[in-house]
């Protein structure tokens, strides 16, 4: 699975990107702006992409929108993260499209798969 995981701060990013790579095969391409969030998703589109709101060139919202802009065979999630909890800013991330919203910090649990007692037998 190809994340794409956009955030200004490698402080706040490399968590979890450590931690989603712990969790499987997965392959994240990291970028620190929206600009470069775009250029990454024209060049290979993930199955997933993660990005903050807040980031320089290009905020979070505005990627969504240029990403659902560019159509495609498939859709691909996006989930957008923030340090704000304003509804109003919830509610622009779903309206440009946005399949989920996450406030930071984020609980990894949240990104864990959940347990599944029939999976093992």
């Amino acid at each position: 699975m190809r994340i794409l995981f956009a955030d200004s701060s490698k402080a706040t990013a490399l968590p979890v990107i450590d931690f989603l790579q712990q969790k499987g095969s997965l392959v994240v391409t990291y970028v620190q702006d929206g600009r470069a969030a775009v250029e990454a998703y024209r060049a290979e589109p993930p199955d997933l992409a993660m990005m903050d709101v807040a980031m320089p060139a290009m905020d979070g919202i505005e990627v969504t929108r240029r990403i659902r802009a560019l159509g495609g065979a498939r859709w691909v999630p996006i989930i957008l993260m923030t340090a704000h909890s304003a509804q109003a800013e919830m509610v622009a991330s779903l309206d440009a499209r946005a399949d989920d919203y996450l406030v930071k910090p984020i609980v990894f649990e949240v990104l864990a798969p959940p347990a599944c007692a029939r999976c093992n037998g």
